[in-house]
């Protein structure tokens, strides 16, 4: 018998979705993207112990119906494509059809869903990825998916997960990254029954931006040509960080961490920011579908240009644009006017009370601050020797002072 064997697909799944769920953070991010697939407008993410014991997706989309609930169980199995071709013209954010069967192969997956024109829904349990009940319930129409005690049957990779705290922040910054690109959606987010995130729909995308990047001034910026346009808000050099957690991009509103476009942003800032340093802000990039291959990875956050040096020239005119018309000196400016006004404050604070050290009980405070000056307390015999006053020590090197040998120096008379 040859070593060679065809793996179970139990165990293929399991590998499978080590590629696609690595942390409660990915579970979150593949559930929010169908979601908003389906066309919801108000997505609710439930967490428990930052969603190591549990996690819970509700939407109002579009729903599923039973046999379609199944059959997205199973793996590769999606709506969003059809063919090859259908990967060069994508317009959807999941097409791979591995997330729910890779949850589900590693969790404990209670799905519940309802189309608009069915009057009941189907509730779908599942635990290691093997269906264990389906029954007809009531419920409203969207899908709410419920995965419990992530990674159960892999007890080696939860041994890889952070402190719930950890685990809520990467949480957080999913939340954070899919709502800056939709602000039309409500997106909720409560970890342990305490609202963390409420990031309400609003048609200004200036005020979503605002909502997650409060701590800076950005400024915005665009460019466009019939192949690609470039447009965002990014803060001026003055106002860094020590990470790239506060700079995010996308590519055809599609949320990514792709090295090349980061790359491309520091270069456009240059010496103007110092190294380890890195701007705050927020970067739109929409290009022709067919130019762009989102096929790289399975956590879709890397992508791969076709005119890859064209589109990096692009990134960098758009950047150095905003940086050259200097709106951040202005702030920039302002900041340093600040930072005087409050120095010399300070120092006639520092006088004031270095003043006030030198008191006497018999003679009031503005009285002796007064005297302190005056030729009784401060001959003039100590400044310059005036020539009612010359001692004899003076008379004697008199010519060594001329020259300048005693410059500078306190002669007193022996």
């Amino acid at each position: 018998m040859g070593k060679i064997r065809i793996l179970p697909d139990t165990l293929v799944s399991k590998i499978s979705a080590g590629e696609v769920v690595e942390r409660p953070a990915s579970v979150v991010k593949e559930l929010i993207e169908n979601s908003i697939d389906a066309k919801a407008d108000k997505i609710s993410i439930y967490l428990r112990y930052g969603g190591k014991r549990h996690i819970k997706i509700v939407d109002n989309g579009i729903g599923m119906t039973r046999d379609d609930a199944l059959m997205s169980l199973e793996r590769h199995a999606t709506s969003k494509i059809k063919d090859v071709d259908d990967l060069f013209s994508l317009s959807t954010l999941g097409f791979r059809g591995e997330a729910i069967p890779s949850i589900s192969s590693v969790s404990r997956l209670n799905k519940v869903t309802k189309t608009e024109d069915q009057e009941n829904g189907v509730e779908i349990l599942s635990e290691g990825g093997i269906v264990k009940k389906v029954r007809e319930i009531a419920c409203k129409t969207g899908t709410s998916i419920d995965v419990n005690n992530l990674f159960f049957n892999t007890p080696v990779r939860l041994k890889f997960l952070k402190t719930p705290k950890t685990e809520l922040m990467r949480v957080m910054e999913i939340v954070q990254r899919e709502a800056l690109c939709k602000p039309k959606i409500t997106f909720e987010l409560f970890d342990d029954e305490k609202n963390i995130h409420n990031f309400k729909s609003t048609p200004d995308i200036k005020e979503r931006i605002s909502s997650v990047i409060s701590n800076a001034e950005l400024y915005e910026f665009e460019h466009k040509s019939s192949e690609i346009n470039v447009t965002g808000y990014l803060s001026g050099p003055s106002e860094t960080r020590t990470s790239m957690q506060k700079l995010y991009t996308y590519v055809n509103k599609r949320p990514v961490r792709d090295r090349f476009i980061n790359r491309m942003i520091m270069d456009s800032y240059g010496n103007l920011i110092e190294k380890g340093k890195y701007p705050q802000g927020v970067i739109f990039i929409e290009i022709n579908p067919e130019d762009v291959d989102v096929n790289v990875h399975p956590t879709k956050f890397e992508v791969k240009f076709k005119n890859q040096y064209h589109i990096g020239e692009f990134i960098k005119e758009s950047i150095r644009a905003m940086l050259n018309s200097a709106p951040w000196i202005k702030g920039y400016k302002q900041s340093a006017e600040n930072a005087l006004k409050n120095f010399y404050a300070n120092q006639k604070e520092d006088k004031a009370q270095s003043f006030s050290g030198f008191s006497d009980p018999n003679v009031k405070s503005t009285e002796y601050k007064k005297d302190f000056y005056t030729k009784e307390i401060m001959p003039a015999t100590a400044f310059s020797p005036a020539e009612s006053v010359k001692s004899e020590v003076f008379e004697k090197n008199e010519e060594l002072i001329s020259t300048g040998y005693y410059s500078g120096c306190l002669l007193y008379t022996s």
